[in-house]
């Protein structure tokens, strides 16, 4: 159920546009997920802290934002806003790097490696991203540009966030298919009324089947090779 939720309080980040309305909704959400995967390891109980901060910023980020529906909007208000707006990059790129590695953590201690493999290949691109997106947020060195310049290193920096946000979000659905925490054990999964739906949960739970035949038997093999080696 964590991941379930973690999904969604990420999901609401793909806002790239009015996120001043949105982040303080999914710092929340985040938060609440992020307290109940703490308990599994310390890369997620950090993202919760961290999560923490975010929701501090988020929260006059909010109160500007409905101040400039009925404007003038406190000029000096709004200054300050954009000069911390790097802030918020970087602490979107701290809780993305601990969501990952937390999640490569659980990975690797169920055996899914191709999971942490594949989080280890791209976990560049949030660094990236998030990178070039405080960057462009620092105005001071925006203004100095070129027009055409800025524009371009602006499309470039959002075209890498959403691929970021693409793969993180990806991730965190692939932990919450794969990886079954303690509490979602015992958890029916009712019928749907649509056959297609049923045919790929059979597929999958095949196939998840298999998985874990596939490691068991690996954990046996690694079992016997160590006792050979102490005889």
């Amino acid at each position: 159920m964590g991941f379930g939720i973690l999904f969604l309080g990420y999901f609401l980040l793909v806002n790239i546009t009015f996120y001043g309305y949105t982040d303080l909704i999914a710092a929340l959400v985040l938060l609440y997920a992020l307290t109940k995967l703490s308990v599994y390891n310390k890369p997620l109980k950090i993202a919760g802290y961290i999560t923490v901060g975010f929701a501090v910023y988020a929260l006059p980020e909010l109160l500007l934002s409905v101040l400039e529906l009925f404007p003038p909007a406190p000029l000096g208000f709004q200054n300050v806003m954009d000069a911390l707006l790097p802030l918020r990059y970087l602490l979107l790129l701290a809780i993305t790097l601990t969501v990952l590695w937390g999640i490569r953590t659980m990975a690797k201690e169920v055996e899914l490696n191709k999971l942490a493999d594949n989080i280890d290949c791209y976990l560049i691109v949030p660094v990236f991203a998030y990178g070039m997106m405080t960057f462009v947020s620092i105005k001071p060195l925006i203004t100095g540009m070129k027009p055409e310049t800025a524009s371009a290193l602006l499309f470039v920096s959002l075209s890498l966030l959403l691929i970021s946000l693409a793969l993180t979000l990806y991730t965190i659905y692939s932990a919450y298919a794969r990886i079954c925490l303690p509490e979602d054990v015992d958890m029916p999964e009712r019928p749907s009324r649509f056959a297609f739906i049923n045919q790929y949960r059979e597929r999958r739970d095949a196939r998840a089947a298999e998985e874990a035949r596939e490691r068991e038997a690996l954990l046996k093999e690694r079992t016997m090779n160590q006792k050979r080696r102490k005889k």
